[in-house]
């Protein structure tokens, strides 16, 4: 069995965590500018 308490996942949940941001960021800008379109 793996015990996961004992696994250093920090430099992975970093990478994760970075992405997540980016992605987030980008859908937001996305968002904000189809709502520009429509009410334009």
């Amino acid at each position: 069995m793996l015990d996961f308490s004992r696994i250093d996942l920090s430099e992975w949940y970093g990478d994760i965590e970075t992405k997540a941001q980016d992605q987030i960021e980008s859908e937001m800008q996305e968002s904000i500018e189809d709502h520009h379109e429509k009410i334009e």
